[in-house]
């Protein structure tokens, strides 16, 4: 397959449902997530994907994708369509981007994995189901379809509609639509719908996998046998032979991250303080949690940092107490626990707006 030649692109012109998407991928970005374009209306990618399983394209070129630079001219599945990514983009799962994500395939398997139990963390909706994210354990994760097969297999009653996408799968971003063929929705049941947030990345932070999901993917592992014994192998690779980091580097890092929101917050604009003092308050709640950080040094921090932004104190003061609690739910021992050690800065819309409407120069 042919990629375009960034020659000869014509400009985007910024509609409202443009600029929305755009504002999303921003955001993906900004939370650590490998982003890769995605076809409109389908769920096939738009590059060649495969480098960005394992390093997350930089801002400029996601930017540049929407503007169709370096995209497929054709896709071999689908040789008709035309390659357009303005809608539609995908997040790439795995340690790449720090996340798990638990795919839910209808309502049946939503009520059966709530009864199991899920943690708060971030969700998206999806046509007919739930993406459930996770924090990456660390080591490998597999990507898994209908992850109780090997139970049914058993003669064991297990539902269905649960899949996992690990390390490298992707899943469709929130912001995307999918329209199915007649094939996917009379093979598959595959239905049309948007791809939005429930529950945002910052608005809570990212939760381990529940036990029960664990247990299942370790149940669906290979088989090791040795001379007396067959036993399940791990789903977690043990760690490659790394040294844990130092005390020094951890708390350079955590202080780091603690100037990293409270800049965040000082520089919040009108209409979205709230979510930017709750998202950087329980993301230190998490990190005072671990022990990594001092309690009382980094909320007063914080306080002084809603002051310097102007931020109205009585509802800057409820905002950082309710992100602090929930944050410190969610424990964090250092950058191993699936934060960056050099927290990203948020890209800018309007920069971004005008490399667009340019044609992405």
């Amino acid at each position: 397959m042919n990629f375009k030649s960034a020659a000869g692109q014509s400009p985007v012109i910024l509609t409202p449902e443009i600029e929305a998407n755009l504002a999303l991928r921003l955001e993906h970005v900004a939370a650590g997530f490998s982003v890769i374009p995605l076809i409109d209306d389908t769920k096939l990618p738009a590059v060649r994907w495969e480098p960005y399983k394992t390093a997350a394209a930089p801002e400029e070129q996601v930017i540049d994708w929407m503007g169709g630079l370096g995209l497929l001219t054709r896709h071999k599945a689908r040789p008709e369509l035309e390659i357009t990514a303005l809608r539609n983009h995908g997040i790439v799962t795995g340690a790449v981007s720090g996340i798990v994500v638990l795919d839910l395939d209808d309502a049946r398997a939503i009520r059966v994995a709530e009864r199991l139990g899920l943690p708060e963390t971030p969700i998206a909706a999806t046509p007919r189901g739930r993406h459930i994210y996770f924090r990456h354990p660390g080591g490998t994760v597999t990507n898994g379809v209908d992850i109780f097969s090997e139970r049914r297999k058993a003669r064991c009653y297990a539902p269905d509609g649960f899949d996992v996408r690990g390390d490298g799968g992707f899943v469709v971003a929130p912001g995307s639509y999918f329209r199915p063929t007649d094939n996917e929705r009379v093979l598959g049941g595959k239905v049309e719908g948007e791809y939005r947030w429930l529950i945002k990345p910052g608005a809570v932070p990212f939760a381990d996998m529940p036990h029960w999901l664990i247990a299942i993917l370790a149940y669906r592992a290979p088989l090791v046998a040795n001379s007396e014994e067959r036993r399940f192998a791990p789903i977690v690779a043990e760690a490659n032979a790394s040294i844990p980091p130092s005390s020094q580097r951890i708390s350079a890092w955590a202080n780091a991250t603690l100037a990293a929101c409270c800049q965040e917050i000082v520089d919040a604009a009108h209409g979205t303080q709230n979510n930017t003092i709750f998202r950087s308050a329980a993301r230190i709640g998490s990190l005072i949690a671990g022990g990594v950080l001092d309690g009382e040094e980094a909320v007063t921090a914080l306080f002084e940092a809603a002051h310097m932004g102007r931020h109205p104190a009585a509802s800057a003061k409820a905002t950082i107490k309710s992100g602090l609690a929930t944050g410190q739910r969610s424990a964090c021992f250092g950058p191993a626990n699936g934060f960056p050690l050099t927290p990203k800065p948020m890209p800018s819309v309007t920069a971004a707006k005008r490399r667009l409407r340019a044609g992405g120069l």
